[in-house]
């Protein structure tokens, strides 16, 4: 399985931010990227995982949960176990979703 392979400037592109803030991340050491001689290299990878550690993903899990127990803590008639049964399905439909 190939790997697809981008520029700062197809990254840029991709994220839809100037190439001057790609360059600065890779010189952060914020985005993994290869140096071949004077030119950058991108792993597809590397971009997924650059969104993934800034994704806000786990602060709209907990928001949710808080949410959904609010809701349940309002309403006496929602068991506990629902409750538990229904974030379990969110938090497997949110990992699915990553």
């Amino acid at each position: 399985m190939q790997s697809e392979i981008m520029t700062p400037e197809q990254v840029a592109e991709f994220l839809q931010i100037n190439p001057a803030t790609v360059y600065r991340y890779i010189r952060q050491h914020r985005l993994e990227a290869s140096r071949l001689g004077r030119h950058y290299r991108i792993t597809r990878e590397a971009v997924d995982r650059f969104l993934r550690a800034n994704s806000n993903a786990a602060e709209v899990r907990a928001a949710l949960f808080d949410r959904v127990a609010r809701i349940a803590k309002r309403n006496r008639r929602v068991r506990d176990e629902d409750v538990m049964r229904v974030l379990e399905e969110l938090d497997t439909e949110l990992a699915s979703a990553r």
